[in-house]
């Protein structure tokens, strides 16, 4: 990572050369890198005869507060595995002593050992604790030079936003704690946020297009609220005053208001990006008035009441790369029944039919196993009744209740078909820090091109390495994403606007149309028809992928996928559906009485069934 080659480069490395031999298995503590906040301790397990070789997660003493991140699990014997210690809050200690057990796989199986018994394809899995093949202490003392609280030192780099050099008039650049702090006024204001300080709580705030960043003097928790959501963020260092000024931890500052941040290790710059800034510039240098008729069409089947039916039906055929013998495909099908409201309120009917009996009878019967009376009946059940599932729910509110129905759930799951299942989305979203109503918006098709783009940005970028090309080369690339779908890239057919592109580059071709259909100034009707292929170059092996889906201006709707992956898979899918004007509302809640069980609250205990209000 660039933090370990900073850190290797600093000459922050230091050697241990600790080695212990227990029951044949060699441990050698090799080095150190470490600082106020963080420990990283490489080392190495070798051992004859041994295919892999795993490190437990150690234990300390005394007992160290910080998170702690193993080693790479089942390596080869030799490689450089390493143990991540962050102490977040708390200061890296002088030394401890580290103790952690050592498991092992040989590869081989004894020639006297017993076959495995016959099982169920329904039996659960059984998990077999490895066996402890050796245990190591070591005592680690740590160079006082890097633990110990580092000194305030101006910072000899150059710091690059957008393309252009950053001059600090009042305030220059410092590095502390291994890390490079900018003075806060200066970074936020330039990135275009409002900067206050309150002196009182030694809390620092910046807001910026709805983003409010909140930092406190001497804490590394950090908050950013976004769409009335306030989210915590741990950095690895704490703000501090120097010099009547604030000083914040440059990545996380910028980071936190959506800009790109690297390194030009050769020129000893920090390269700072406001992507969101970026995309929106070049966003309005195009018009997108198609792209924005369609979203609005988009809305249609999210107004009013809606009554939806659809059909289905897919294969799945192992190829014998993976089977060694041409296996018979599980094919599935089934249908689709409901009403919707709004596009936020449901009511739906599923039932969904699967047949494995053929590929599970082949593979069980070549592993020797075979299928007992009742694992066969189960199939035949979900072959022929299928799986019965009901839907209600509010998404607005993010609550789903779902009901299973069918044989196989039954007897197989032990589920009652007489009982619903609640989830939270809103709840379970908010507590992973995810901006629920976000996400909500995007999945109704409340979406513009300039947030899409960001997103797709943020995903696709790596850390840029030259100030000199940086900011231009992804201008540049920005700048061909956002004219894929501009209005002067359509053609016009009659009432038909045609978009179509054909890449082609090492070895991947691809080709899409994209057809709207409109009625005057509105789009009543589209066509979405893409393919792709692809050829290893290693190994030759052809991968291709296919969609297809429309829908005409009566509500009419299909869907297709097809996917080959040479003599490994493939898959192919069709369905057929259609949207009627509604008349009655959808039920959003189970029945009055019925019994409800909190999908959530399953996983820690047995809730009690809870009758629906």
């Amino acid at each position: 990572s660039p933090s370990l080659s900073a850190a290797v480069e600093n000459d922050y490395v230091q050697p241990m050369g600790q080695s212990q031999t227990v029951n044949g298995i060699t441990a050698t503590i090799e080095y150190v890198i470490v600082d106020q906040k963080q420990v990283h301790i490489f080392f190495t397990l070798k051992g004859e005869g041994y295919e892999s070789l795993s490190a437990e997660i150690p234990e300390f003493t005394p007992r160290q507060h910080c998170a702690v991140l193993g080693a790479d699990f089942r390596q080869e014997p030799g490689t450089l595995l390493h143990f991540t210690l962050d102490y977040q809050d708390n200061d890296v200690p002088e030394g401890f002593t580290m103790a952690f057990a050592v498991t092992g796989e040989t590869g081989t199986v004894a020639e006297d050992a017993p076959a495995a018994p016959s099982r169920s394809i329904l039996d659960e899995p059984e998990w077999e604790e490895p066996d402890i093949l050796a245990s190591f202490n070591f005592d680690l003392a740590f160079d006082p030079t890097y633990t110990a609280r580092g000194e305030t030192v101006p910072v000899n780099s150059t710091f690059q936003l957008d393309g252009q050099t950053l001059t600090f008039s009042d305030a220059a650049p410092e590095a502390r704690d291994g890390r490079t702090f900018l003075p806060v006024r200066a970074v936020f204001e330039a990135m275009g946020a409002q900067v206050s300080y309150d002196a009182a709580a030694g809390a620092v705030t910046a807001v910026r297009d709805g983003t409010t960043v909140t930092m406190t003097l001497g804490s590394t928790t950090a908050s950013v609220e976004e769409g009335g959501i306030t989210v915590p963020v741990v950095m690895d260092v704490a703000p501090y005053a120097h010099g009547n000024r604030t000083y914040v931890p440059v990545r996380f500052a910028a980071q936190a208001f959506g800009c790109i941040v690297g390194w030009d290790a050769d020129d000893r710059t920090v390269i700072l990006i406001d992507a969101e800034k970026l995309v929106e510039d070049t966003i309005a240098k195009y018009d997108y008035t198609l792209l924005e008729k369609y979203l609005a069409y988009g809305q249609t089947y999210s107004t009013g009441i809606w009554d939806m039916e659809a059909a289905f039906d897919a294969s799945l055929a192992l190829g014998t790369a993976l089977t060694g013998y041409d296996a018979a495909p599980v094919t599935m099908d089934g249908e689709l029944t409901g009403t919707v409201a709004d596009g936020m309120q449901m009511d739906a009917a599923m039932a969904l039919r699967m047949d494995l009996q053929e590929l599970l009878g082949s593979l069980t019967e070549g592993a020797g196993g075979g299928m007992s009376a009742t694992d066969t009946a189960l199939l035949d059940s979900l072959a022929d009744e299928g799986i019965a599932m009901d839907i209600r729910g509010d998404l607005e509110r993010g609550q789903l209740y779902f009901r299973f129905g069918g044989d196989f759930m039954t007897t197989a799951l032990g589920v009652d078909e007489n009982t619903w299942f609640s989830m939270d989305m809103a709840a379970m979203y908010e507590a992973m820090g995810m901006d629920y109503s976000g996400l909500l918006s995007m999945a109704a098709g409340d979406v513009d091109y300039s947030g899409l783009l960001s997103t797709l940005l943020a995903l696709a970028v790596t850390e840029p390495t030259d100030k000199d090309t940086a900011y231009s080369d992804l201008s540049a690339a920005v700048d061909l994403a956002a004219q894929l779908l501009r209005d002067d890239a359509w053609t016009a057919s009659g009432n038909d606007r045609i978009l179509h592109y054909a890449p082609e580059m090492d070895g991947l071709a691809a080709d899409l149309t994209f057809t709207l259909t409109l009625d005057g100034e509105d789009v009543t009707a589209y066509d979405l028809a893409a393919e792709i292929t692809a050829t290893d170059p290693y190994r030759g092996l052809a991968v291709s992928l296919t969609v297809a889906e429309a829908m005409d201006a009566d509500g009419n709707m299909t869907a297709s996928l097809s996917m080959g992956m040479g003599d490994i898979l493939s898959m192919t899918m069709d369905m057929t559906g259609a949207y009627t004007q509604g008349t009655s509302a959808p039920e959003t809640q189970p029945p009055e009485g019925a019994a409800v069980v909190d999908l959530l609250e399953m996983g820690t205990a047995v809730p009690e069934a809870q009758p629906a209000e």
